[in-house]
């Protein structure tokens, strides 16, 4: 163990976990600067006493040789109820990933792991810390702040919260849920947060487009790269560039435009259709589905790779049946501009519908 720093309290204090000696130096060369004061723990050397301190960030191996990330996580956890953890795996496994979502993990990320990786991870995290300080999660009872959202039970309350604090960052977003719960909507609110807010957000319904010319329509194509390409054409990544890129029904999309997704996600580069120049984009992407990505990654139709980088922060909308207590608050928003009153029986009636539609119907 070692620490690259004296603690001051203006250095964000960030603990770096893992058994691989090589790597572990790696992450603490990499982040040092003056702004972070940086702890090693390693399971087969120190002791978990120095767990005990106080950490603004926590960057953790999820499997090592006498303890697991989720291990220490909870040790942590007891002096530092606000630190935000970033998991680290060398070996991917959904089921260690959705394990680390549930239990608040920040950030998921796969070796090798870039120095900008960590870097924007970190960047994210004390953003979060710092959103927390300010009070913003208060703001959710404001309905301005998230235009479309309408309703007040906890479910919304807590998807709400989950927009101011993430919103700010460019981590990728996944919107999980039954068709018309209200994913797009969740979208442009994140967008709207953001620090993006005034540049385009960019809207792709991918069930919509022909899987043949998929990938021209997003990435763009030049003059001649296929029958009908009379002209160059930029795409929606070029469109959304500087903003947000919306990918609706993100499960339609084919494997081999997957894998070059993926690209963009990791490096920001990408090819035109028939063009032998790369090209760079600054685009944060929302995506959405109502189907069950997991079991797709199961199936081999949907790469596993590309699922862990898209859930870097995870919505999922609940049914209306499920929160019935917005339906009141649904009814008026949508008659808001007509003199219509309800009556008891007909507000009985509302209630007691399954909404198999959800809010769309």
């Amino acid at each position: 163990m070692r620490e690259k720093t004296k603690r001051q309290p203006d250095k964000v204090s960030i603990l770096i976990a893992d058994d691989d000696t090589v790597f572990r130096e790696f992450m603490v060369d990499a982040l040092s600067c003056d702004e972070y004061e940086i702890t090693e723990f390693d399971p087969c050397a120190d002791e978990t006493n120095i767990l005990h301190k106080k950490f603004d960030v926590a960057i953790l191996d999820i499997m090592m040789k006498q303890t697991t990330g989720f291990d220490v996580q909870n040790i942590v956890l007891q002096n530092s109820p606000n630190v935000q953890v970033i998991m680290i795996t060398g070996f991917p496994d959904m089921e260690k990933h959705n394990r680390a979502m549930e239990s608040g993990v920040f950030m998921f990320l796969t070796k090798p792991v870039r120095a900008e990786q960590l870097f924007y991870a970190i960047k994210g995290a004390v953003q979060v810390n710092r959103l927390r300080h300010d009070a913003l999660k208060y703001r959710v009872a404001d309905e301005s702040q998230c235009p479309g959202l309408i309703g007040k039970s906890d479910h919304i309350i807590e998807i709400k919260r989950k927009i101011f604090e993430y919103a700010p960052m460019d981590t990728p977003v996944l919107i999980c849920g039954e068709s018309g719960t209200g994913k797009e909507v969740v979208a442009k609110c994140v967008h709207l947060a953001s620090s993006r807010a005034e540049k385009p957000l960019i809207a792709v319904n991918c069930a919509g487009l022909s899987p043949n010319l998929i990938e021209s329509e997003l990435f763009g194509h030049v003059q001649g790269a296929f029958t009908g390409a009379s002209k160059t054409r930029h795409g929606f990544f070029a469109a959304a560039d500087g903003g947000t890129l919306f990918l609706d029904e993100i499960g339609e999309m084919p494997l081999h435009v997957q894998s070059k997704l993926l690209r963009i996600l990791d490096s920001g580069e990408y090819y035109r259709v028939g063009d032998t120049k790369k090209h760079f984009v600054d685009v944060r992407i929302i995506s959405a589905t109502n189907r069950d990505l997991d079991q797709m990654v199961r199936e081999g139709t949907f790469r596993k790779d590309l699922l862990y980088r898209l859930q870097g922060v995870w919505f999922e909308l609940q049914p209306l049946r499920n929160r019935r207590e917005d339906i009141k608050y649904l009814t008026r928003y949508f008659t808001r501009d007509k003199d219509y009153v309800f009556s008891n029986g007909a507000i009985k009636l509302l209630l007691e519908n399954s909404w198999p539609g959800n809010v769309r119907e």
